[in-house]
């Protein structure tokens, strides 16, 4: 007797929505951080591994973020802006309750690359640890929160400080 089914079925989905990234440093002289905010646009690809239940997502995602324009110390207007390409691979856990409602869970690893950045440091690659909810309503419409934790110190110097980033994403997509 089988517990699970598999399907051959996938789900293209095409989204964009909100983006928060927020770097942050820790050691023994701490430097101040700094928060973005902007969008991100986002293709992926669900394969439904467990009939309803499971499927793994893997997808392109591309955010374009900003801190606006802040007066430095001799009072010139300066903005941070930085540009990430990001293929999250997730899990996507959950319940269908009828043909035009499902939720869900993600948790998976994001593997973020830093296309363009107004600062120079570190390093450009990243490795995030995800989770997130969502919903599919109406077959076609899909909202998703996430939380992804940056796993890999950014600094490239021997200071003792560690640089992570982490990032919270609200957004839709229209599931095909």
């Amino acid at each position: 007797m089988a517990f699970a089914t598999i399907s051959a079925s996938a789900q293209l989905s095409i989204g964009a929505g909100y983006a928060n990234s927020n770097t942050v440093h820790k050691g023994d002289m701490p430097l101040a951080g700094h928060t973005l905010h902007g969008f991100y646009a986002k293709v992926d690809y669900g394969m439904e591994i467990i009939d309803d239940f499971m499927d793994i997502v893997p997808g392109l995602r591309y955010s374009i973020l900003s801190s606006g324009k802040n007066a430095d110390e001799k009072g010139e207007k300066k903005g941070i802006g930085e540009q990430y390409l990001d293929i999250p691979v997730m899990a996507d856990l959950g319940y269908e309750f009828d043909d035009d409602f499902r939720l869900f869970a993600l948790v998976g690893p994001t593997f973020s690359f830093r296309t363009a950045s107004t600062l120079k440091y570190g390093k450009k690659c990243d490795l995030l640890i995800g989770l997130g909810i969502g919903a599919d309503i109406c077959e076609h419409l899909r909202i998703t929160a996430t939380f992804d934790q940056g796993l890999l110190n950014l600094n490239n110097e021997k200071s003792g400080i560690r640089t992570n980033r982490n990032t919270v994403s609200l957004g839709a997509a229209f599931v095909f």
